[in-house]
């Protein structure tokens, strides 16, 4: 590449499948933001979901276009993507997540395509969705990876190690106003262990459940505050009224910007069973709240044990339940790790970082193509 041909991308596309919270909807509400506070014009184009949920986009200066799509492959979605993009003439397309990649690959743009894997879910490793996988990836000129962990499986599943690099997720340590514990039913003088997201198999909370009723023996008598929304949500509550503790554990629902929840926490549990980054472990680390999660996926990357928290295997209800004990046994080595998170998130995952690192993958990509003049293979 010569001096001369160095490019900038101007004018980012992101396609996602929806805008409506949740771990990737916010890490892209924070790229977009980032990427619109250093001069660049953002588009936002969402396959379906909440149309208010657009508003936190637009709110940051990005555009947003709904592309109304009915199913997966929608031909009229792939229309409408078409031409917004005659219209907004970007120089790069961002995809995220399956459905805003296929949507993006099938659309047959002829803008430089970098995709982001934001899990590493057991489907993206199932045939025939392996195969589709990789496709897609071949489509891109560059994938990111949210995490270390999620890079080297895409790469053991087949995906060309040349064309995929991490950029970790990134957050701003800035403190939120929280509201109080009276506002959510959780005493004051108990500690409460928290929890924060979907309410799927994967985020665990069964496992949660059933650890917190082994904390009966503590003479504090914790509370558990879970928060969030899914699909498991009847199962659960039916799970803690038949606990024997379910006068201490309370199910929140769905909260606006639930991270301003973190303080209410004297711990935070994240028990997942696999999980691509967990940018809700980062939301604990601004509120310097001592983590309890799984040793599993690419958790160990963000959360050290011994250090910024604790973390135990997946699926075992008695040593989560030994984890929660440390922590709320001992406030101040809770205190410590709780601080030393906080440290680790200014250090090593600011906003900043992820926001300058991802730009730079832009340029480079447009500047290659300014170079060699073809799409990839």
């Amino acid at each position: 590449m010569t001096a001369g041909s160095s490019r900038r991308a101007d004018r980012v596309l992101h396609i996602v499948t929806t805008l409506d919270p949740g771990g990737a909807e916010n890490h892209l509400r924070d790229l977009v933001a980032g990427q619109v506070s250093r001069g660049r014009s953002v588009t936002v184009a969402y396959l379906r979901g909440d149309p208010v949920s657009a508003n936190a986009f637009e709110r940051v200066g990005a555009r947003v276009v709904a592309l109304e799509s009915r199913w997966r492959i929608d031909p009229r979605a792939i229309a409408r993507l078409r031409s917004d993009v005659g219209t907004f003439r970007p120089d790069v397309v961002h995809a995220h997540l399956i459905e805003g990649e296929m949507l993006t690959a099938l659309a047959g743009l002829t803008s430089p395509l970098v995709n982001t894997r934001h899990n590493d879910d057991a489907f993206w490793f199932r045939e025939p969705m392996r195969v589709v996988g990789n496709w897609l990836a071949r489509r891109a000129v560059r994938t990111i990876a949210i995490s270390d962990h999620v890079r080297r499986s895409f790469v053991d599943a087949g995906v060309d190690a040349r064309r995929i690099e991490t950029i970790h997720y990134g957050l701003d340590s800035v403190p939120r106003e929280s509201p109080t514990r009276a506002e959510f039913g959780l005493p004051d003088d108990r500690p409460v262990v928290g929890a924060i997201g979907r309410l799927t198999g994967q985020k665990g909370h069964d496992t949660l459940i059933d650890a917190f009723v082994r904390l009966g023996s503590l003479a504090s008598a914790p509370w558990l505050a879970i928060v969030g929304e899914g699909e498991d949500r009847t199962t659960l509550e039916r799970r803690a009224k038949a606990s024997g503790a379910g006068d201490r554990i309370r199910f929140l629902g769905a909260v606006s910007d639930a991270a301003r929840l973190m303080p209410l926490f004297d711990v935070f549990a994240h028990p997942s069973r696999w999980e691509g980054f967990g940018l809700v472990l980062l939301e604990a680390m601004a509120a310097s709240r001592p983590i309890v999660a799984s040793r599993v996926s690419a958790i160990p990357e963000v959360v050290h044990d011994g250090e910024t928290g604790w973390l135990t295997s997946p699926d075992d209800p008695a040593a989560l339940a030994d984890a929660l004990r440390a922590a709320l046994g001992d406030p101040s080595e809770a205190r410590r790790r709780g601080e030393a998170g906080h440290a680790r998130l200014v250090e090593t995952f600011p906003i900043g970082r992820m926001v300058d690192a991802t730009l730079e993958l832009y340029d480079r990509v447009v500047s290659e193509r300014a170079v060699h003049g073809r799409r990839p293979r």
